[in-house]
């Protein structure tokens, strides 16, 4: 039973972990285009208005992959409580 549990915090982590990676990298994109944008129309005023709006939008969403990251780290706790409980358990066997 114990296993069920640890594999689905296991894979809950997994799944936390990639959706911050790629969205991470894909927020990068973002800013990028942004600036690329305003280079590319040589810092035309409502270029570096958009480019800012982008980045002002990709710090909010990387505020909240703090915020996943420490759910993250919650889950990872409670993994290693259930994986010490089980070793307590067999300890006792």
């Amino acid at each position: 039973m114990a296993y069920a549990d640890e594999q689905s915090y296991e894979e809950m982590i997994s799944a936390l972990q990639n959706f911050i990676s790629e969205g991470d990298e894909e927020c990068t994109t973002l800013d990028n285009a942004g600036r690329d944008c305003v280079d590319n129309t040589d810092g035309d005023p409502a270029a570096q208005k958009c480019s800012a709006k982008l980045q002002e939008c990709t710090g909010k969403i990387r505020v909240a992959f703090q915020s996943i990251q420490g759910i993250i780290q919650a889950l990872q706790q409670e993994l290693e409580d259930i994986r010490e409980a089980a070793r307590r358990a067999d300890s006792i066997d």
